[in-house]
């Protein structure tokens, strides 16, 4: 199995590799918070965390990417960062 998934011989299974799409949705996410906030701590505490809870619901992040325009699948990012799941 390893050296199927393993198709260059490096000895390493990059998430990029594992899953593109969700690497894709991650960075694209990453990007934004940057883009927005400067990092990814400022972006949760000044735009996702909106009742100052120190997590995050689905309903804030999807509240949070709507105002950001973000084109990504709401439904799945959360789903790759909650850390509960």
């Amino acid at each position: 199995l390893w050296c199927a998934l393993d198709t260059n011989r490096s000895g390493f299974l990059t998430l990029e590799k594992w899953d593109c799409d969700g690497y894709k949705l991650l960075i694209d996410f990453r990007e934004m918070c940057k883009r927005e906030y400067g990092d990814l701590d400022t972006a949760f505490t000044f735009g996702m965390d909106q009742t100052g809870s120190n997590t995050v619901t689905f309903n804030e992040l999807a509240s949070f990417l709507e105002s950001k325009e973000f084109a990504g699948d709401v439904r799945a990012l959360f789903s790759a960062l909650d850390v509960n799941e």
